[in-house]
């Protein structure tokens, strides 16, 4: 918790954020310590001016922010949520624990159909078979698909404005799928 506790005491004041630009073109930011120590790293942004935002996002949240101890055996899962969709399929969302939606299923004519999907990304999301593609969609965000080794695409993810995000949405599906409860809303 000492690293925690250092970010929020020098997020504002003390700290000071290094900038830079790193060999994929993305901007980032280091929090240092006085001693310049890095306490804190960013993730990759496309733009300098979203990368100051998280620098103003730092500053703003973290001297307030609680502290959520994954590591613990009490740490939050995600959850998997089963709905029915306006045109009667049925449909999968892997939610994190924060309530962001993390990775969306396709279209199910049957519930059982859906349960099997949410069964192969919970037994695919964290093993060595795992498949995850990133690419680019039409509008430039990235984006991630999960891949069962039948090649059938078992779940895709939102779009994230940086490679950075959409491969933190991967370690998050890793983390949170497997042992995701499923709440189910069509009962």
């Amino acid at each position: 918790m000492n690293g925690i506790n250092a970010v929020k005491r020098h997020s504002v004041g003390r700290g000071e954020f290094d900038v830079f630009e790193d060999a994929g073109g993305e901007f980032r930011f280091r929090l240092l310590a006085p001693n310049k120590e890095i306490i804190a790293r960013s993730e990759g942004y496309t733009t300098k001016g979203g990368c100051m935002n998280g620098i103003d996002a730092v500053k703003r949240h973290a001297p307030d922010a609680t502290i959520e101890d994954q590591t613990t055996s009490e740490a939050p899962t995600g959850k998997f949520t089963v709905y029915e969709d306006a045109g009667g399929e049925f449909r999968f969302r892997l939610v994190a624990p924060n309530n962001e939606i993390i990775a969306v299923g396709e279209g199910y004519t049957t519930k059982g159909g859906c349960m099997n999907g949410i069964d192969a990304v919970k037994r695919y999301a964290a093993s060595e078979e795992a498949d995850f593609e990133v690419y680019k969609d039409a509008g430039g965000e990235f984006r991630f698909r999960l891949v069962a080794p039948n090649n059938e695409i078992i779940a895709v993810s939102e779009g994230y404005t940086t490679k950075g995000g959409c491969m933190n949405g991967i370690d998050a599906v890793k983390r949170h799928a497997p042992d995701a409860e499923i709440e189910d809303s069509t009962e």
